[in-house]
Parts: C-alpha cells; structure tokens; sequence
C-alpha cells in the first residue's frame, strides 16, 4: 500500500520499528532522529523523492472538535452549559 502512495505521511516511531522504516524510506540520520523525537503533530512528509519536516497546527475550532482528552472534553461541556 505504501508503494502504490505518492504522498506518505510519517510520524514519531517507536525505537523497535525505526530500523524498518528507515530502509524503507531511505531516511537520513536527521529524518531518523525527527521521527524518533517527534512531538505531536510534527512529522515528515515524503512526496516522490523529497521530504520536508512539518508541523500541524489546528485551529481553536478544530481543536475542540476532534480532541479526544477528557479533561478538555470536560471543560468544553461545562462551556457549552453556561
């Protein structure tokens, strides 16, 4: 399925796995480094040959809408009832 992909998006990995996904993406010591560090949100984007590290940054909005934290959930229902 990767193979047949022409956009991949990688994200922070775990130790055990990092080797294989290293050769198979080819991955530089930076690129490994990136995704064995990654916060959340912050990535790697392969398109083709070329990578370029991203971060993900949503907006209020769209932070409350798919959030699953608890805590968050809780405070944005108490909003919601005021």
């Amino acid at each position: 399925m990767v193979a047949n992909s022409t956009t991949q998006i990688l994200l922070r990995q775990a130790p055990q796995a990092i080797d294989r996904i290293t050769d198979a993406f080819q991955l530089s010591d930076g690129e490994r480094r990136l995704l064995l560090s990654a916060e959340r949100g912050t990535g790697l984007l392969a398109a083709g040959r070329q990578r370029v590290a991203f971060q993900v940054i949503g907006s209020p909005w769209e932070h409350a809408t798919v959030t699953s934290d608890p805590r968050e959930l809780t405070a944005l229902n108490s909003e919601e009832e005021l």
